[in-house]
């Protein structure tokens, strides 16, 4: 695989023990990772490429409690569109300003333990809509005030049921 270097858009479902930027392609325009079970923070390791428009984060792809998308010299810079699915251990999630600069669409569901997020107002100028599906209240309600009326927020309490116990 690693002779795909013109590879624009990779969905990688399995287990996986870390992500390594220099694996990963640089051209990369669309990454969907899903039950990955990566330890340590995706966003330390994936800032790293440049061209990626679109992130999906689904179920169990990351399995820490905390995640930080920091300011840098790499910061995502052509990122549009960031999905963070099913992550049932993310508690606390932090943005710093200019991070993302390009962030129009970001969705969290059912990431169930998620109860703070930290510099959200920060991505308010470029980000259009948020959606937040079966997420606490109290998560929600904080959101909402942190980006104001510039955003639209979509608020969905949909019931999953587990597929595997």
């Amino acid at each position: 695989m690693l002779s795909h270097t013109m590879l624009l858009n990779l969905y990688l479902v399995r287990m996986i023990n870390r992500l390594d930027i220099e694996k990963l392609y640089q051209n990369l325009r669309v990454l969907t990772l899903s039950g990955s079970h990566v330890s340590e923070d995706p966003m330390q390791t994936l800032e790293g490429l440049e061209h990626l428009k679109v992130l999906r984060l689904f179920a169990n792809s990351y399995s820490g409690k905390k995640m930080h998308c920091r300011i840098g010299s790499r910061i995502f810079p052509q990122l549009q569109v960031l999905k963070l699915w099913m992550l049932t251990e993310l508690i606390e999630w932090t943005i710093d300003k200019r991070a993302m600069p390009a962030l129009r669409d970001l969705e969290t569901r059912c990431c169930k333990h998620l109860e703070k997020s930290i510099g959200l107002e920060n991505i308010t100028t470029s980000l259009k809509e948020l959606a937040l599906t079966s997420t606490h209240k109290d998560f929600v309600d904080g959101i909402k005030r942190s980006v104001g009326e510039n955003v639209v927020v979509i608020e969905n309490d949909w019931n999953f049921q587990p597929l595997f116990d």
